[in-house]
């Protein structure tokens, strides 16, 4: 039985994919900042908040997301799914009206560290909003 290229391509493409968290840091002091977050699954983009700690959202089946800033790290987990992580991997500049702004990303990568026990969860309300030009 033959398949065909792009059909087995893109199966395999779809099932690599792997989520990951762009925040948008903006920041009065170097260590007083506060972040808009875009969580992008294979099913969308959602915004979340991009402060440091454990958050609700509105990703759909998202039950657990922390972001731990000081060990540049995320864990996050879904309904029905083991825990999951991501990892800073580039941080760069971003033109904002305060002192000190950046474009973080975070992409996915797989878990060797405990996520938070029994953390609270914020209200997981968002920091600020940005405008579609800004980003």
């Amino acid at each position: 039985m033959h398949f065909p290229t792009a059909m087995v391509l893109g199966a395999l493409s779809a099932a690599c994919n792997a989520d990951s968290l762009e925040v948008y840091q903006r920041c009065t002091k170097i260590d007083k900042c506060e972040g808009l977050g875009y969580f992008r699954t294979d099913y969308g983009e959602t915004e979340v908040s991009g402060n440091g700690g454990c958050h609700r959202t509105n990703v759909p089946y998202l039950e657990e997301f922390c972001i731990d800033w000081s060990a540049g790290k995320v864990s996050f987990r879904f309904q029905h799914q083991n825990k999951r992580c991501m990892l800073l991997v580039s941080t760069q500049d971003w033109r904002c009206s305060f002192r000190y702004c950046y474009k973080h990303v975070f992409q996915e990568i797989s878990c060797n560290w405990a996520m938070a026990k029994e953390e609270p969860q914020d209200d997981g309300e968002l920091p600020f909003i940005l405008k579609e030009e800004e980003k």
